[in-house]
């Protein structure tokens, strides 16, 4: 279409209230969806943040746990006995039987 004057172009040739109603709302709707999305994203980060929080406190809670197994220098554990027979090296033998074929 062709205008003569910003007034003609306002008016959209009578059809103005359609025109710049629609315009309107569809921008009303679209900040709606922006400022929906943001909620919800500020509510997601909000749970995660309490996740983060609720994990640290249950692993601050927890027992400190020590190493399943402890080695001492000959290769045994220390609360097993040494099952090596007199003036042989410990560390070849395991729970009684030699390590090598």
């Amino acid at each position: 279409m062709h205008w003569s004057s910003w007034q003609a172009f306002v008016e959209m040739g009578g059809y103005a209230l359609y025109v710049w109603g629609s315009f309107g709302v569809t921008l009303v709707l679209i900040l709606g969806e922006v400022w929906q999305a943001r909620q919800s994203w500020v509510e997601e980060l909000g749970s995660l943040r309490d996740a983060i929080q609720i994990d640290d406190h249950l692993q601050a809670q927890r027992a400190p746990t020590r190493p399943l197994a402890t080695l001492t220098p000959s290769g045994t554990h220390p609360a097993q006995p040494d099952w090596s027979a007199p003036g042989q090296d410990a560390s070849v033998q395991s729970f009684g039987r030699d390590s090598t074929p």
